[in-house]
């Protein structure tokens, strides 16, 4: 069995009670699709979710905005059934003006010109195995502010590559505390570096040599 993390390794290894039957190797990141691109922050947040699954979060990413100052927007970009709670959720904490649900999905060819239109990227999501938008969204160089869990440690170094927090509170302080310390192009620029490690071109390549390794076991 190949999994995406170790959180997600510990959790079959429980299930199967063995160690010897699991491997790690993360989802491949496109790093030559989703370019890393400069940029001064323009205050803009993007979030790229379904929204027919409670799992996401989403009201959490929506509130987060009333710690933020006025001149953050977010945008959600997504589809699914609970599109009208949420519009109405946005309504109620008072951001209309700040907070936008584009009800439509990113086309893959299209994320990347996406990404670039924007400075920061919120995951608040309950559950991730790995987080694959989020690293991409890392690799176009923009700056990831995640709530903590999960998986989230193993490709998200706090302060270093991106931002860690346990709540949306502690997540918005620090989001201003890197965007006011000049540290902003530091971080971003190390995240595209730690997601290089994991291109797509090299997980394949452990993937087949996993394969080829257990093919000469027979």
């Amino acid at each position: 069995i190949i999994t995406p993390s170790h959180w997600m390794k510990d959790k079959i290894q429980r299930i199967l009670h063995k160690k010897k039957q699991v491997q790690v190797i993360p989802n491949g990141i496109d790093t030559q699709l989703f370019k890393y691109k400069a940029r001064s922050n323009n205050y803009r947040i993007l979030s790229v979710r379904p929204l027919g699954d409670k799992v996401y979060d989403i009201e959490s990413t929506i509130k987060l905005m009333r710690f933020l100052p006025n001149k953050y927007t977010l945008d959600i970009y997504g589809k699914g059934r609970y599109i009208k709670y949420y519009n109405k959720l946005i309504v109620n904490q008072g951001l209309s003006s700040r907070v936008k649900i584009i009800n439509n999905f990113i086309e893959r060819h299209e994320m990347n010109n996406i990404f670039h239109n924007y400075s920061i990227y919120i995951s608040t999501t309950k559950l991730d195995t790995q987080g694959v938008t989020m690293l991409e969204a890392m690799s176009c160089g923009l700056l990831v502010a995640s709530i903590s869990n999960s998986s989230k440690k193993e490709f998200i170094e706090d302060s270093k590559t991106g931002i860690l927090a346990d709540n949306i509170s502690d997540l918005s302080k620090k989001i201003l505390n890197v965007l006011n310390s000049g540290i902003y192009n530091d971080i971003v620029i190390s995240g595209r570096e730690s997601v290089k490690k994991i291109d797509i071109k090299k997980t394949c390549k452990l993937e087949i040599q996993l394969l080829k390794d257990l093919y000469n076991k027979k």
